[in-house]
């Protein structure tokens, strides 16, 4: 079984408290939600602004 690559312009975009990662199409692929307080983020589960930027970094490398 060989394996395809398959390269896609993305946008990436920042919100308040979201980085979104859209295809071509202009669909969602992935949000990632962050929380800069360390306070307010382990309750929530959320990361950090600077984990959420290299999340969306990753995806839009592959």
């Amino acid at each position: 079984m060989s394996s395809l690559q398959i390269f896609l312009r993305c946008e990436t975009r920042m919100n308040v408290e979201t980085v979104v990662v859209k295809d071509q199409a202009g669909k969602v692929v992935r949000s990632t939600y962050f929380e800069d307080e360390p306070e307010q983020r382990r309750p929530i589960h959320r990361v950090s602004h600077d984990e959420a930027v290299l999340i969306a970094q990753t995806i839009y490398e592959r």
